[in-house]
């Protein structure tokens, strides 16, 4: 199983290196340890404008679920800083719907 994860994370790597964030977080979702798309998280830096939509959401909704685990906790790494960026990001994403929205009602009226 680790090599296995191992050969995934090299992938999820390679992904990275050419810039495609899409298919590099798509990669470390197929993951079991979450661990990985932590350290995907601290390589890429906020990188949401880079994401399509729909990675976007899965990566507000991992976001989410780890920040209720307390995986933040033992790994020592919540902080202030962890919070906000996960908050501005489901921000970022909430404004993106509602843009998306006026734009599909506005083509609607016409």
């Amino acid at each position: 199983m680790q090599q296995s994860q191992n050969s995934q994370w090299k992938e999820v790597q390679k992904h990275f290196m050419i810039g495609n964030y899409d298919q590099a977080y798509k990669q470390v979702f197929q993951m079991d340890d979450d661990t990985y798309l932590m350290r995907l998280m601290l390589i890429t830096g906020p990188c949401v404008k880079k994401l399509s939509q729909q990675v976007a959401f899965q990566l507000a909704y991992k976001i989410k679920i780890l920040l209720k685990s307390e995986l933040w906790k033992q790994l020592g790494i919540i902080d202030l800083e962890n919070l906000k960026y996960a908050f501005q990001m489901e921000q970022i994403l909430q404004s993106r719907v509602k843009q998306r929205n006026r734009v599909t009602a506005k083509l609607q009226s016409l």
